[in-house]
């Protein structure tokens, strides 16, 4: 039974990490389709973060439903349903509803699997949670891919909506057909407290702040690469460069997680991370390529192993797990949206300072907060 779930959240999360990965070339697409500024089309990102904080923080409801499954089911057909609109649709207001939409039904799955992998495989959950992020990597790779061959063999790269309303209908009726873990009320809370607790709000805001800079660069890299001269369709490629490394960083660790302790394993990524992000401090052609790959690499293990780290001071089935995905959320609303404007205002060199900032911040939080749950 725990394998069959486990499997279905597999595939589930190849279409979560495609919706995800879909949002960089989006933005793009969206602002030609509706004739409005790049700044303005960011928006439609912090509509995805709110609808994200919104399916996070349903997620633990539906969970206590009597059959949860039957309503993730119906958020892929209204999946399939907004896909469609995408397709016909050039209207901005209807842009934003869909936004937020997508963002819903991501944050609902993404959040109900981590809590699933934690209930139903308890201390062995880690390998199995770090595995579930790869398959969301998979996701973010194969989406640009497709617009991209979209674009050049179709010659017209909307299609992909097509394909996604394809691929999430058989998804939807496999759910439907077969049951995932219903929660007990008794489970839904509960962080253990003791003189670890005080700092939970700040363990919950490293999850905030590694959304929000995944989500900025998945985000913003391919308006970034445009902007400094890249061409359109090459510019398309770069968050398959960035999900492509995330999700071979996220591989290795399945089985690095295993001999290598999660605090040494979280030092030693963000420190590559703040070095990795200084490359696009250059003005080099080069490193518009080689930057997303080694930030994707380096940040590959922040969530999934974060999550390990943090499942050994709290209890994060149920809904601290929802805290955790609000709290990505509410990154994810801000930081790209914030750095659009930068952009917009100050050119694509300021992404550049953003993530490193950003990263840095990451590193020098974690590193005090390692000092007191010890």
């Amino acid at each position: 039974m725990k394998n069959k779930v486990t499997n279905i959240y597999y595939i589930l999360f190849i279409l979560v990490g495609m919706m995800a990965g879909l949002l960089g070339p989006l933005i793009p697409y969206l602002s030609e389709r509706a004739n409005i500024s790049i700044a303005k089309a960011g928006g439609f990102l912090s509509l995805f973060a709110i609808g994200f904080m919104t399916g996070a923080y349903l997620s633990d409801r539906i969970l206590l439903l009597s059959k949860p499954s039957r309503a993730i089911a119906f958020l892929l057909l209204l999946f399939g349903l907004e896909m469609g609109l995408f397709y016909i649709s050039s209207a901005y207001a209807i842009y934003l509803l869909l936004s937020f939409l997508l963002g819903a039904t991501q944050g609902v799955i993404n959040s109900s699997g981590n809590s699933i992998m934690l209930k139903v495989w308890k201390e062995e959950a880690g390998p199995k949670i770090t595995t579930l992020h790869f398959f969301y990597g998979v996701g973010n790779i194969i989406i640009p891919l497709l617009i991209v061959g979209s674009a050049i063999y179709l010659r017209n790269d909307s299609y992909i909506f097509l394909l996604l309303v394809l691929i999430s209908l058989p998804l939807a009726f496999t759910l439907f057909y077969n049951q995932i873990p219903k929660s007990k009320e008794s489970e839904k809370d509960k962080i253990l407290y003791d003189k670890r607790s005080p700092y939970f709000l700040i363990f919950l805001s490293l999850f905030a702040l590694y959304v929000g800079i995944e989500l900025t660069i998945g985000g913003w890299i391919t308006t970034y690469g445009i902007l400094k001269g890249t061409d359109k369709d090459t510019a398309k490629t770069l968050p398959s460069i960035f999900w492509g490394f995330l999700t071979l960083g996220r591989l290795l660790l399945i089985y690095v997680i295993k001999v290598v302790p999660d605090r040494k394993i979280l030092f030693s990524a963000s420190i590559l991370a703040i070095v990795s992000s200084s490359i696009l401090l250059l003005d080099s052609t080069f490193g518009i390529y080689l930057a997303p790959a080694l930030i994707g690499l380096s940040v590959s293990v922040y969530f999934p192993t974060l999550y390990s780290y943090g499942s050994k001071f709290y209890n994060l089935e149920g809904r601290n797990t929802g805290f955790i995905f609000i709290s990505a959320g509410v990154g994810g609303v801000s930081m790209p949206y914030i750095t659009g404007l930068f952009i917009e205002y100050f050119g694509a060199l300021s992404l550049s300072y953003i993530i490193v900032l950003l990263l840095t911040i990451w590193f020098l939080i974690f590193f005090g907060l390692n000092k007191r749950l010890r």
